[in-house]
């Protein structure tokens, strides 16, 4: 029997950072756990305390280690760092790490130095060069020298859509990686045992609402919903409400959440939305499957972890019309002009009245090749 291929995961962010990134993990994991026994790679998952470690546990993986980046012992701590100061050398003396292993994926830079070349690096997309004005000038000049160098060497790379693929090619057109595409799937928890009217009870909904669960990122393009809401109440009184779950406060942008809170109260529009802030993923998922649609109105994105959620819900989802979105789903959706508040308020209008029809669609088969896909990185 081959020997069974290893792997490290750098799983260092938590959800208050970017829940996106530990979900993405997650999810990982959960579908490596569905291919047969001697397709599962042995994966040393390289953790930061700060991580949301007990829901990788939950998993069961039957191959993995937990290995903790930094020793939670100051005296150690102070070791490596008095070792790394009197050497030059930027790797611990004391870690946790593997010897070796056959690849590190995904790689947030945790581990650098100690596994080089198996690195394989990932990029959700490049909406620092499309939206240079949403970073920080430091976060946007790192980015834009890792993608310099990265174009320049021949490191493995992985991209989360083709969409982004064209934009590397359209911004590094000599860039010399070798590329793998990897479209990931979401792999929701169980909430069947979640009551749909106590859940709704505890927010404060009735039966009709329509969800935005997204963080509050300024590429998210809250602010094009509520000017459609704001079009809507103009037109007609609306027994309904917007829901809106997620973090109210983003490291990228502190204010976002002011101007569109502003916008609301300027509108007059406090009435028909709901802000349930960061909240239990099983009762936002339960609130997506018992909405009148979802929404989506992102300026930018990568490949979508919630058009994933919505396709595995089988869940209508009005989004806008990017090129991503629309190389990522085609059942179950409507698209609007991202900008355009006017389109998505007639859009929504006409679910007011019209129930989507869902047409069932299979995600296993999404799930079984992303697993499969996975295992072909490496």
């Amino acid at each position: 029997m081959a020997e069974r291929k290893k792997i490290l995961m750098e799983y260092v962010i938590a959800y208050s950072y970017a829940s996106s990134i530990p979900i993405y993990i997650q999810n990982l994991i959960k579908a490596l756990n569905l291919l047969e026994d001697n397709k599962k790679p042995f994966i040393y998952l390289c953790y930061t305390f700060d991580a949301p470690i007990e829901d990788v546990k939950i998993i069961n993986y039957p191959y993995i280690k937990f290995v903790p980046r930094y020793s939670k012992y100051i005296f150690v701590r102070g070791i490596n760092k008095l070792i790394r100061g009197i050497s030059g050398s930027k790797i611990d003396f004391i870690h946790f790490l593997p010897k070796k292993v056959d690849a590190v994926f995904p790689f947030f830079g945790a581990t650098r130095g100690y596994f080089d070349n198996e690195i394989i690096e990932w990029i959700t997309d490049f909406q620092q060069l499309y939206y240079p004005e949403f970073f920080s000038k430091i976060e946007l000049e790192n980015s834009l020298s890792k993608y310099l160098h990265l174009s320049e060497s021949k490191q493995k790379l992985v991209l989360s859509s083709y969409d982004a693929k064209n934009d590397y090619f359209k911004f590094y057109p000599k860039n010399k990686n070798d590329i793998k595409i990897l479209r990931f799937t979401s792999i929701l928890p169980n909430i069947s045992n979640l009551k749909k009217e106590d859940v709704l009870s505890k927010y404060n909904l009735g039966a009709e609402y329509f969800i935005t669960p997204n963080q509050f990122w300024p590429h998210k393009n809250h602010l094009t919903l509520i000017y459609a809401i704001d079009i809507l109440v103009k037109r007609k009184e609306i027994p309904f409400k917007f829901v809106f779950t997620g973090k109210t406060k983003s490291f990228r942008d502190n204010e976002i959440f002011l101007k569109i809170e502003s916008e609301i109260n300027k509108r007059k529009l406090s009435n028909f939305i709901v802000f349930t802030g960061f909240i239990p993923r099983e009762d936002q998922l339960l609130l997506m499957k018992n909405s009148l649609a979802i929404i989506q109105p992102s300026l930018f994105e990568g490949w979508s972890t919630l058009v994933e959620e919505s396709k595995a819900l089988n869940k209508h989802i009005i989004l806008s019309n990017l090129g991503v979105h629309l190389e990522q789903i085609s059942k179950n959706c409507t698209f609007f002009n991202a900008l355009d508040s006017e389109e998505l308020a007639d859009i929504i209008e006409t679910y007011l009245y019209t129930e989507p029809i869902i047409e069932e669609y299979n995600y296993e088969n999404d799930i079984i090749k992303f697993a499969n896909d996975i295992t072909n990185l490496f």
